[in-house]
C-alpha cells in the first residue's frame, strides 16, 4: 500500500508541473479529474461524499468550459480575459466553480479532504493530500489568474450566460456548499 501512496505522490509531482505547461482548457479539465479521482485512494473516510463533491465539481467546471468554448470558440485560458468586466454573471459562477476545483471550503469535497487530511495517521497520506492541495491551487490560479482578471479583448462581442444555465450551476454551487457544510456541522 505504501508504494501506491509514493507512486501517487510521483504522479502529483508530475502533474503539478505539467499543470504549469498546459494551456488548453479540456487537457486542464482531464489532468485534474484524473488526479483527483485517484485520491479517492487516499482517502480513509467519506469516500462516496468525497465523489459527489467531484461530480458536482466536474458537471460545473464541464458546463462552464462548454460555454466558452460555444459563445467564444475559447481552446486555451490564454484566448480570452477580462471576463469580470464584461460578463459578470458568469464571471461570478466561474469563480465559485474554480474556488471547487482549487479545494477550497465549504465545499463538499475540499471538506472532505482536510478532514482525511487531519485525522490520517500515515504520513505518505498526509504527504499526498498536501502535494494534491497545492496541485489544486496552482489549477484554481491558472484559470482565476487568465480568465477572470486581465484586460478584456475590444474585438470581442461578450454575452452572458444564459438564466438557465446560471440556475443550475448556481443551484449546483449551493448544493455542494450545503452538504459540506452539512459534513463539517455532523463530524
Amino acid at each position: 500500500m505504501e508504494i501506491m501512496y509514493i507512486l501517487y505522490g510521483l504522479l502529483l509531482i508530475v502533474s503539478t508541473i505539467l499543470s504549469l505547461k498546459i494551456v488548453k482548457l479540456y487537457q486542464i479539465f482531464v489532468l485534474h479529474f484524473v488526479i483527483n479521482f485517484l485520491a479517492v485512494l487516499l482517502l480513509q473516510s467519506h469516500k462516496d461524499l468525497y465523489g459527489l463533491g467531484l461530480i458536482s465539481t466536474y458537471i460545473t467546471f464541464f458546463v462552464s468550459i462548454k460555454f466558452l468554448k460555444d459563445k467564444y470558440n475559447v481552446d486555451t485560458i490564454y484566448s480570452i480575459e477580462g471576463l469580470v468586466h464584461k460578463i459578470p454573471l458568469f464571471s461570478f459562477i466561474f469563480r465559485g466553480v474554480t474556488l471547487m476545483l482549487g479545494l477550497f471550503p465549504p465545499f463538499l469535497h475540499s471538506n472532505i479532504v482536510y478532514l482525511n487530511l487531519l485525522t490520517s495517521k500515515n504520513n505518505v497520506v498526509v504527504l499526498d493530500l498536501i502535494l494534491l492541495l497545492l496541485f489544486d491551487f496552482i489549477v484554481f490560479m491558472r484559470l482565476t489568474n487568465n480568465i477572470i482578471f486581465g484586460k478584456p479583448n475590444d474585438k470581442i462581442v461578450y454575452i452572458d450566460i444564459s438564466k438557465f444555465y446560471s440556475f443550475f450551476l448556481i443551484l449546483l454551487l449551493i448544493l455542494n456548499i450545503s452538504l459540506g457544510v452539512y459534513i463539517l456541522l455532523n463530524i
